[in-house]
């Protein structure tokens, strides 16, 4: 989160969008991924890469997470998101991702969470 440490606020489109990127890294990485983001609201797959929409159909965190959650737990594997510079988050305005953390922690299982900051 330190690309916003020179933000007075960030908004929810800002989140996505760093999200975006990381989970298109992911797919070129591992086959498979994509599938599980097909019927997710916000989410368009193209190719071999997806977009997630920033206006009323907005993407959610917490399905973002849980379609991670699916594949990994389909495929033998783990999720770890790593949100470095955490205090960053407190600039997000209009959106709070602390329920969907949280929701992560109580229920998906394939998902993992290392968050520093200072």
């Amino acid at each position: 989160m330190r690309r916003f440490e020179n933000r007075e606020y960030i908004v929810y489109k800002d989140f996505l969008g760093v999200l975006e990127r990381e989970v298109n890294s992911i797919t070129k990485k591992s086959k498979g991924v994509l599938d599980y983001f097909k019927a997710v609201k916000g989410v368009s797959v193209a190719g071999m890469s997806l977009s997630f929409s920033r206006g009323k159909e907005r993407t959610e965190f917490s399905d973002v997470l849980s379609s991670l959650n699916d594949w990994a737990n389909e495929n033998g594997r783990n999720v770890t998101v790593v949100i470095d510079e955490a205090q960053e988050l407190m600039k997000l305005k209009g959106y709070d991702i602390l329920p969907s953390i949280a929701y992560a922690f109580d229920n998906l299982r394939k998902v993992n969470f290392i968050i520093t900051g200072s």
